[in-house]
């Protein structure tokens, strides 16, 4: 018999209390992108800007700034595409990863990070391909915004009701896609599919299971929104402005995402019939 959604929320927290370690691909994810970031920044500076370390800051004239970029434009183009390709596909690694462990942690009840990347490796290519996809489709909301920029004044735009109109329907489009599309990446790395039958599965899965989607959707949106209250009540008492956004920070990546990750996982694995261990041994 499927669970009620109070014993996949109550299940998928026992569950994710047994596996603290969920949360590490999240972490590695966190880590290589950031020096990931910072190495493309430090080879961009050193590539566009070395040879002018040279010149004295008197004789650094916008002119030669320009002239020493200018010619580059194209290659730093190129490494821009390139790297965000490759944020891309760590990113999927470590999604499929981590959708890896919670499957297992919810089938057998214990999961390790061999499991990460196991079903990282299986999964990243056909993760990414999807989230491609998928941004794509949330993209072309933007056809919304357009009639606003082609008839608004350019220096009133933001007072522009037809503006303002088409940014909001906008939001509501992604909020409602994001909704629609938000199993995808765990139909994939479960059922082990490609991208564009994992897109298909993942919105019938949704039309399928719309209450039980829009309620752990709505929970998770809440416990956000109070961490985003308390953040602003941190802001007016002393040293929390401080302490706070490192505990904010600690509670979002180490508990609320593999959490998340957890909930969503069984969800999906209880509503297909999928194996499911008992949480209470």
């Amino acid at each position: 018999m499927p669970e009620n959604i109070e014993s996949i929320l109550k299940n998928g927290f026992d569950a994710w209390k047994k596996n603290l370690n969920i949360c590490v691909p999240i972490i590695l994810n966190i880590i290589v992108m950031v020096i990931l970031t910072i190495a493309m920044v430090m080879a961009t500076v050193v590539v566009v800007l070395g040879p002018l370390m040279a010149v004295s800051p008197e004789d650094l004239t916008p002119e030669l700034l320009l002239g020493q970029i200018g010619p580059m434009i194209g290659i730093i183009a190129l490494a821009f595409i390139i790297f965000i390709v490759l944020v891309g596909l760590i990113g999927a690694f470590f999604s499929a990863g981590a959708i890896g462990m919670a499957k297992r942690a919810t089938e057998s009840g214990r999961t390790t990070l061999s499991d990460m990347v196991e079903q990282g490796k299986k999964s990243f290519i056909s993760v990414f391909f999807a989230d491609i996809i998928v941004g794509l489709i949330m993209l072309i909301g933007i056809i919304f915004v357009i009639p606003s920029l082609l008839y608004a004044p350019i220096d009133a735009i933001m007072y522009d009701p037809l503006f303002i109109g088409g940014v909001v329907i906008f939001a509501l489009y992604v909020i409602i896609m994001s909704i629609v599309f938000i199993a995808v990446k765990y139909v994939i790395v479960i059922d082990n599919i490609g991208a564009i039958q994992g897109i298909k599965k993942g919105v019938g899965f949704f039309l399928d299971n719309k209450l039980g989607v829009l309620m752990i959707w709505i929970l998770i949106m809440a416990i956000s929104l109070g961490l985003g209250l308390i953040s602003q009540i941190a802001e007016m008492i002393p040293y929390m402005v401080f302490i706070w956004p490192v505990i904010n920070m600690i509670l979002s990546i180490v508990v609320i995402a593999p959490l998340t990750i957890v909930w969503w996982a069984r969800l999906y694995m209880d509503r297909t019939g999928k194996s499911i261990a008992d949480v209470t041994t």
